[in-house]
């Protein structure tokens, strides 16, 4: 989990970009040919529709596509997954369809525009759309180009236009620069730019210190990192271009002999010990090619072509280009590929057009005929076939050749508007992607225009021609086949100006020659306005302004969305700094001087920046202040210059905190379950339910302003739009304005913004005097002004008080429903007799008598009777069905004052007589769901339309039509989930759970964990398994003293996790025109979960316990506490090591200050000592740095609590909230802590204690190894190191184990596809007399036909992971029949190896024994000593400790090895420090006094600093006699913790490789009577490097917590294994709940 795993960001399937077959449905390019660069666009027989007269006269709503309706579920997963509900960060099913069935409520706010997210093909997730993987396939979650030309037609038709947000400037996260797959790649521009290498050609971790054995196909080590050196990038190269490679060693270790190593192998079967240093094995992941196989050793004839060769390049390079040939070539329909290094000519690639008739092959006897792939079918392998070869993306290009002599195209602007061309030389010229580095500087000219941003999405080239062209072909094929009418471009202000200058133009000549005069053009200004003022019309750099001058005569973008407002009006509200509502006139007319607001058709100034409250980067303002701030916020924007936006949600209320990181503030209007937990009202958040809610007062009073907007400045055309006539002295707090496009016309504009104080303002107005004014905000008696002989007016304003006054009368807005009977989304409590029910509309004003025509009922005509501003209908409510009715008035139904209605109008309601699901969004859990004995699901989900099914821990069901009663096979005691969809949304969840008779709790999860450093992250013994304890809730407890990092995670290899959204601060900058942006406040708003949380704990909304968790991929680690709290640290220590830097005086401080002050909003000062630790400071007195300690405290422990479900957890102190049952006992199970106890003999020599030998007894080491078909293919299996010759096949291996510790019997069963090894497996397994040992390992694949009774039979061996054995996955088992396993691993396919390595006691055990015990408990005649052993190597702390009874042992520690020896009454016999590290000679003396111990005597072994660089094989041996099992795994620098007995098994052990962190394990040691009993004396169990020990297993557990007692005992069998087997566990059991 937290090694480096050098494995693909993102896993996706790829799609082909030129049209084709497979891809046609949402290809919005006609082109066949793979020639990018002449993609078109086509919509045959089609009437675009013409653009608007004028971009300033609308308003635009802004929505993300996904977040909006759901029209169809079914598309949800059509592409690489992503779909989740439950999560704010993952995709909730939106899309085209539910978009277009909705417009009519976003005309019906006023809304003539709709800006939409991106459309193209995304990867997992993405539901932002902004991570590209192409330019022109639409993304198929979202729908098909046909369902995007519907949504555009309709929108024409309702006379709207669409504005779609396209990217550019970065596609996916498909490359990684060379050398840093997992870390940040430093700035670099010309010199020393980086290699891309793609992700999916990466390589995955094999094993830790290992040499593969002999000298290596090639082996290169020094201290420079030059070459194959360089990094882990250039190393794996090495090993690529060498056919025999297939694994490779590298080292980056500056503590070694050699810094750096590499190595490469072609096998891995058998490694032996690295010990110079921390070095990692990788095995080659070759790209996978899936062809079908036709035939072996055979040649089919007269070839098309062929070639073949000693050298792997060109067609020969591999078999997936010698397939490449053949699919680009049409005749070829079979090929022959051929890699034998045996054969005299060792590649062979041929091509065939008929295989008919086949002839032998004789060069050799590994050629393959295989049967030829088209292109497209090759690009379902997961990399696209191009012109180019195989690429990450199927259209633009990357190439790692260097050209020394290229520089970039164009001038690069700065974000001053400075201007500056390339001094260098040298780049990846001919690579379509920019190879500098990760973005970080953002005022660096160069990083702004060509750096990777976030450092996860690869950087077009865009200033290179070859680069622009593609794109532009794409984007009109874009126009041209879905009619779009405008563009909103992503962060331009990181594309080189010379693409704008090449796009923009290509664009709108395109839209011109389809008839759209006006084609629009935005960019996002999320930047100054110095930048975006040299990308706005023809551009204008710093030495240009407020003059005719301008970068050229090239227009490019013609506005966009700009902040500088948005600012002043942030810092006024929300840090209630009124005073800076006089910035808003500041920023316009400086504005004004910098930018080109020249429109190229009209040939006019129009300014056509977007302003704005809301949108989907930042947090909502409501949510940081309140309605009425926010209402005033809408007030000015309507009438300040520019085109309003308006954000999705707003309008109903919105107030979810958190910003676009996290995505808290990115609600859906249809119904959402991911903010359940999130109840930021009384009655839950807004976003749980239908929020298409035509009558909510927020709506219609946006919809009111738009109303008025359009009434007084009709559709623009005119200059004097923007002219603003301000007061000649600024109002403090108060803004004033009046504007308008016609003198008659005007609107006057008053704002307060301090949110307390009453404000007087005075101002001249353009009326004559006598002129009375009213607020046209008002319909009920509004304030009125008239205006003075002097021309002014003058008013008192309320705080937050807004003012839109115009010349009486007010001019007539359109009619309004302002209420509706039952309510939208409500459920009508309705009887099923035939008692009356009642319908009603209420409008704001009297309606025409003709209304009645406009009303439908369930879109039938309806008998509604109306009586001035009210309409009814009387129904049978027998005659209304469960289900969904509406209402709906159509546009432009007339009012009595002749105003219509301006957009249909629709609402909806529930009827449900049961109760059910919809009705009840809250439920979740359903007794009786399940029925039928559990061959059926009773659905209770009235309003449902759609449904699908699983059994938790299956797959989902197709997306089935609702019905009452549905065929299911449900497991028993498995939970059973349904997802319904109704109303464009999917977020109803229902589950139920039945054992028999008995009901269980549901969950979503099959199992969950909490792991973090305390359990070294589920990677040893511990897993930190928790419980479920409730419906959807799991639960652990967990012992702290300080804060520290966690995961929950429903997977044992952490496939799926859950974590936090990570804290970033909010971009935040006022102009430097403004000479209070040096003294601005800070913004203070932070992205990610402690900020939303925070802001629910600040409101009461949540106590200090409580958050939410996110599965997002980039989820980071949960803080836990010995607070038993949610809360992070209150300084979080910063992620690298922190350095001093220089602190700048502010006022009040001075040297006296900065010795004194310490830390202080968790920056530490001190003053500079001149010392090489504070020389980062430089020449400054007083320095600062991030404290990096976090807070420690009393140790206790916390109740966690995980629904899995909702995501929300809880750490509470309250353990009685991890109680499954009713006497408040919690819960337990194997926990994140596991205590031992070994207990002596009365004898005073300790020699007769824990004897392994003991008379009649038999030790055997034995290993298993099992690899599936994706990771070596093998079976393996060792006796005391020599291996079972056993002839191994796809399936399950068996070996049985004879009672003198030989082989008995062999077996192979095919248990693959088709395989018939199921019942003659069982059969031998039920067989076989309980107590024998039986050792297992899957090979290839053993799934396919491995049956339920196969699984069971493992079961009957001790398995506790027979279900979890995969397809082509890894499996081994060391089992026990009638008993427990001594040991068993899984991994899934390409995870890894597992190989399983134990002592086990075989034979008549009548002597001594050992007895290894799990407990808590004392033993009976007296106390026991607890004993604790800590140890951190050199990068984790650098110390080892030893505690007895709670005191420490006094001990010099050292390097090397510590060890303290016990006596048999648990006092200290002596203490030892071994000096094993570089040149040390301690290795003798350690083994020396270990061998010397007498058997059963109890050794304590730490490591300090590093004790691996002269550390012998004799001396791992001496700790192997110790009972160590994991002596092998102690590598350099690393920690390393044993609780040994000599001759015996360890009570304890831990492992941990340098920087993972310190380890500490515990035990008790007790004395007792005698015993005759014994047990496994220890295993390790590796996959993908994770070890685990068998002191970490249990079984038997009771659910009160308290000790419990499993017993094997076998009497003498004739031949066979006599063996007792007592295992006391304690079960202390720690819960946390989802």
């Amino acid at each position: 989990m937290y090694g480096f795993t050098w494995l693909p960001f993102f896993v996706w399937t790829a799609t082909s970009e030129p049209l084709s077959q497979d891809n046609a449905a949402w290809n919005v390019n006609v082109e066949s040919k793979h020639e990018p660069e002449s993609y078109r666009g086509e919509w045959a027989g089609h009437t675009y529709f013409p653009s608007p007269p004028d971009w300033r006269s609308l308003t635009i709503y802004q929505l993300i596509t996904d977040r909006f309706a759901d029209g169809d579920p079914r598309n949800n997963e059509l592409f690489d997954g992503g779909f989740d509900v439950r999560d704010m960060t993952f995709r909730h099913g939106g899309d085209f369809k539910g978009l277009t069935e909705k417009l009519h409520y976003i005309k019906g706010l006023g809304c003539q525009a709709i800006w939409i997210s991106p459309v193209f093909q995304n990867g997992f997730n993405s539901y932002h759309q902004y991570a590209m993987l192409d330019f022109t396939v639409l993304d198929r979650r979202l729908g098909t180009l046909e369902e995007l030309r519907a949504l555009t037609e309709k929108a024409h038709e309702l006379g709207m236009y669409v504005i779609i947000d396209v990217v550019m400037n970065h596609m996916a996260n498909e490359f990684h620069f060379e050398g840093h797959a997992e870390t940040q790649a430093p700035w670099r521009f010309h010199d020393g730019e980086y290699k891309l290498v793609p992700r999916k050609s990466a390589a995955e971790e094999f094993a830790t210190n290992k040499w593969c054995g002999g000298e290596g196909i090639f082996s290169k080590w020094g201290n420079e990192a030059v070459g194959v050196l360089s990094n882990i990038d250039a190393c794996a190269e090495r090993c690529r271009t060498d056919p025999d490679c297939r694994y490779f060693l590298w080292k980056d270790d500056l503590g070694s002999l050699s810094t750096y190593h590499c190595a490469g192998f072609s096998d891995c079967s058998s490694p032996g010990q690295f010990t110079d240093g921390i070095a990692k094995v990788y095995k080659m992941i070759e790209y996978q090619v899936k062809a079908k196989e036709h035939a072996s050793d055979s040649w089919c004839g007269d070839s098309l072509w062929q070639e073949w060769g000693q050298n792997n390049s060109g067609i020969l390079a591999s078999q997936d280009a010698c397939e490449g040939a053949c699919a680009a070539d049409d005749g070829c329909q079979y090929y022959l590929w051929k890699d034998d290094p045996a054969a005299a000519t060792r590649f062979h690639c041929a091509a065939f057009a008929t295989c008919d008739v086949q002839y032998p092959y004789d060069d050799g006897d590994a050629s393959t005929v295989f049967e030829k792939r088209s292109i497209s079918e090759r690009n379902l392998d997961g990399m696209y076939d191009t012109p180019v070869g195989r690429q990450p993306y199927a259209d633009f290009w990357y190439n790692n050749t260097w050209y020394p002599d290229a520089k970039y195209n164009g001038t690069i602007y700065g974000q001053y508007g400075e201007w500056e061309d390339d001094p260098g030389f040298g780049t990846y010229i001919e690579s379509d992607f920019h190879h500098n580095g990760d973005l970080k500087d953002y005022y660096d000219h160069w990083q702004i225009n060509f750096g990777k941003i976030y450092g996860v999405m690869d950087d077009l080239r865009l200033e290179h021609e070859r680069v622009q062209q593609k794109y532009i072909a794409m984007t009109k094929a874009l126009i041209e086949s879905a009619d779009i009418d405008g563009f909103r471009v992503d962060t331009p202000m990181q594309v080189p100006l010379n693409f704008y200058k090449t796009w923009a133009p290509a664009m709108r000549k395109h839209a011109k020659s389809l008839g759209k005069e006006r084609f629009g053009i935005f960019g996002e200004f999320y930047v100054t306005t110095a930048r975006y003022a040299t990308m706005t019309g023809r551009g204008k750099d710093n030495s240009m302004y407020d003059s005719d001058r301008f970068i050229d005569d090239v227009f490019t973008l013609k506005g966009g969305i700009v902040y500088p407002y948005y600012w002043y009006i942030f810092t006024a509200m929300v840090h209630k700094q009124p005073q800076y509502a006089d910035g808003l006139p500041l920023a316009y007319r400086e504005e004004n001087k910098r930018i080109d607001t020249l429109d190229p058709m009209t040939q006019r100034n129009e300014y056509a920046m977007w302003t704005f409250c809301n949108n989907h980067d930042n947090w909502r303002m409501q949510s940081m202040t309140g309605k009425s701030e926010m209402q005033m916020c809408l007030a000015v924007i309507t009438f300040w210059p520019g085109i309003p936006l308006h954000y999705a949600g707003d309008e109903q209320d919105f107030d979810t905190p958190g910003s676009a990181l996290d995505g808290w503030a990115r609600e859906e209007l249809s119904a959402s379950l991911a903010w359940q937990a999130v109840r930021t009202q009384p009655n839950g958040n807004p976003a749980d339910r239908d929020n298409f809610d035509m009558t909510k007062s927020s709506y219609r009073y946006t919809a009111r302003l738009n109303a008025l907007r359009h009434l007084y400045f009709g559709d623009f055309g005119r200059e004097e739009c923007d002219e603003l006539q301000l007061p000649s002295s600024a109002i403090a707090d108060v803004l004033v304005f009046v504007r308008g496009c016609t003198s008659s016309r005007k609107v006057l504009v008053f704002a307060n913004f301090h949110s307390e104080d009453q404000k007087s303002a005075e101002t001249g107005v353009p009326w004559t005097a006598g002129t009375v004014l009213a607020d046209s905000l008002v319909t009920s008696n509004p304030l009125q002004l008239t205006v003075s002989e002097s021309g002014t007016v003058s008013v008192t304003l309320e705080p937050l008080q807004a003012l839109v006054l115009v010349e009486t009368p007010v001019l007539a807005v359109p009619p309004a429903v302002v209420a509706v009977d039952p309510g939208h989304g409500m459920t009508a409590e309705w009887p099923a007799d035939d008692s009356e029910v009642t319908v009603s509309l209420t409008f704001d004003r009297d309606m025409d008598a003709s209304v009645t025509a406009a009303i439908k009922f369930d879109d039938e005509s309806a008998t509604f009777e109306c009586q001035g501003s009210t309409c009814t209908l009387i129904l049978s409510a027998s005659a209304v069905g469960n289900g969904h009715h509406y209402i709906s008035i159509a546009e432009g139904a007339l009012a009595a004052d002749g105003t219509q209605l301006p957009a249909e109008f629709r609402s909806s309601f529930l009827v449900d007589r049961e109760a059910g699901v919809i009705a009840e969004g809250s439920t979740h859990e359903m007794a009786g769901l399940i029925c039928d004995g559990g061959l059926k699901i009773c659905h209770k989900a009235n309003g449902a339309s759609w449904y699908r099914v699983k059994n938790v821990g299956g797959n989902w069901s197709e997306w089935r039509q609702y019905e009452a009663v549905s065929d299911w096979s449900a497991q028993p005691g498995a939970p059973v989930l349904v997802q319904y969809w109704s109303e464009k949304s999917a977020s109803f969840i229902v589950a139920d759970c039945a054992d028999g008779e008995e009901r269980c709790h549901s969950s979503w999860h099959s199992e969950m964990f909490l792991r973090g450093a305390w359990n070294y992250w589920g990677s040893g013994a511990e897993k930190g398994r928790m419980q479920l304890v409730d419906h959807f809730t799991w639960a652990t407890t967990l012992t702290l003293s300080s804060f520290q990092k966690g995961k929950f995670t429903a997977t044992d290899d952490w496939s799926k996790s859950y974590g936090v959204h990570e804290d970033r601060p909010l971009l935040y900058n006022f102009e430097l025109f403004d000479e209070r942006s040096s003294t601005s406040p800070p913004s203070g708003y932070m992205s990610g979960s402690e900020a939303g949380r925070k802001w629910m704990v600040q409101r009461g909304l949540w106590t200090d316990h409580e958050s939410i968790a996110s599965g997002a991929e980039f989820a980071k680690e949960i803080w836990f506490s010995h607070l038993c709290t949610a809360a992070a640290p209150e300084c979080v220590p910063p992620s690298t090591t922190s350095q001093w830097a220089c602190h700048n005086w502010e006022q009040g401080q001075d040297q006296d200050w900065c010795r004194s002050v310490g830390s202080q909003d968790c920056i530490e000062y001190s003053e500079n000592d001149g010392s090489d630790e504070m020389s980062s400071c430089g020449v400054c007195s007083c320095c600062k740095k991030p404290v990096d300690v976090v807070e420690t405290g009393e140790e206790q422990t916390c109740c966690v609590l995980l629904n899995d479900l909702l995501l929300n957890y809880t750490i509470t102190s309250d353990l009685s909230r991890c109680s499954p049952g009713s006497d408040g006992s919690p819960v337990s199970e194997a926990s994140t802590t596991i205590s031992s106890s070994i207990e002596e003999s009365t004898s005073s020599s300790a020699s007769q204690i824990t004897t392994l030998q003991s008379k009649g007894c038999i030790s055997e080491r034995i290993r298993v190894r099992s690899a599936g078909a994706d990771d070596g293919n093998f079976a393996e299996f060792w006796l005391d190191g020599s291996q079972v010759e056993l002839a191994s096949g796809r399936g399950l291996s068996v070996v049985i184990l004879a009672s003198d510790g030989g082989v008995q019997s062999k077996h192979v069963y095919d248990t693959g596809y088709q395989g018939e090894g199921s019942q003659p497996f069982t059969e031998l397994l039920d067989s076989l007399p309980d107590g024998t040992v039986v050792l297992v390992a899957a090979m290839d694949d053993a799934t396919d036909s491995l049956t339920e009774e196969a699984r069971v039979a493992l079961t009957n061996l001790g398995a506790t992971q027979a279900g979890g054995i995969s397809y082509r996955g890894s499996y081994a088992l060391l089992g026990t029949k009638g008993g427990m396993a001594y040991a068993e691993g899984a991994a899934p396919a390409g995870a890894g190896i597992v190989e399983l390595d134990s002592n086990v006691l075989l034979g008549s055990c009548d002597g001594s024994s050992s007895t290894v015990a799990l407990s808590t408990t004392k033993a009976a005649e007296r106390p026991a000593v607890d004993i604790t052993v800590k140890s951190a190597g050199a990068d984790d702390g650098n110390f080892v400790e030893f505690w007895l009874e709670g005191s420490k042992v006094e001990l010099d520690p050292g390097r090397g090895l510590s060890v303290v020896i016990l006596r048999s009454d648990g006092g200290i016999e002596s203490t030892h420090v071994y000096d094993t590290g570089y040149l040390g000679e301690g290795s003798g003396p350690f083994t020396a006094l270990v061998n010397s111990l007498p058997d059963g005597t109890v050794a304590l072994v730490a490591a300090m600093d590093d004790a691996t660089d002269s550390l012998t094989e004799e001396a791992r041996e001496a700790l192997a006699s110790l009972g160590a099992t994991r002596a092998g795994s102690i590598s350099y620098r690393g920690s390393y913790a044993l609780i040994g007995i000599k001759g015996g098994a360890a009570l304890a052990e831990a492992v941990a490789a340098g920087g993972a962190g310190a380890v500490e394990i515990s035990s008790s040691l007790a004395e007792s009577p005698s015993t005759s009993t014994r047990s496994a004396v220890g295993s390790t169990s590796s996959a993908e490097g994770s070890t685990s020990s068998a002191e970490g297993s249990t079984s038997g557990q009771q659910e009160d917590g308290a000790t419990s007692t499993t017993e094997w005992q076998e009497e003498e069998m004739s031949g066979c294994m006599h063996r007792k087997l007592q295992v006391l566990v304690v079960l202390l059991l720690r819960w946390s709940l989802s």
